[in-house]
């Protein structure tokens, strides 16, 4: 093994989801259109031959715009107005069409060190930080805004 090794990557992605209003069903998952860019490096460092040291980090990045019409007796019911007037770009008949956007900029990163000896054991030990950009499924639950400052306490529940 050589005693320093680096490999680099990116990632991208367009999504473009069209809820069909032709179906005649409220969609769960509204239209929008997501893009998703990450760059990482995990370097390796090997500082004798029975102790290596490994890291990482990773940068993601995401945006996604959506398009969702909600009734306008449940925008009531559940008190939006106050926290989501602004997302509000038109009206239809008895529901309000939104058009609310996300943008999400996360960092993970891990350092980890494993020491060999010579019995066969390994002795390994990592720390590590982790997050993830959430799905556009997440936000949008029938007809509940989750805020994503919010986000989180949904996912682990």
């Amino acid at each position: 093994m050589e005693r320093f090794s680096l490999k680099t990557g990116i990632s991208g992605l367009f999504q473009n989801n069209f809820a069909n209003p032709e179906t005649g069903v409220r969609p769960l998952i509204p239209t929008y259109v997501r893009f998703d860019g990450s760059w990482y490096g995990i370097g390796t460092y090997e500082i004798k031959e029975d102790v290596v040291v490994d890291g990482g980090i990773r940068y993601d990045f995401s945006t996604i715009e959506a398009t969702k019409f909600y009734l306008k007796s449940r925008w009531d019911e559940r008190g939006y107005q106050a926290d989501f007037a602004d997302i509000i770009v038109g009206e239809a008949a008895s529901q309000w069409l939104t058009k609310p956007h996300f943008t999400f900029h996360n960092v993970s990163a891990s350092l980890g060190v494993r020491k060999d000896f010579q019995s066969g054991w390994k002795w390994l030990n990592n720390l590590s930080l982790a997050n993830r950009n959430p799905n556009p499924s997440e936000f949008f639950r029938m007809d509940y805004i989750i805020p994503p400052d919010k986000l989180s306490w949904v996912i682990c529940v």
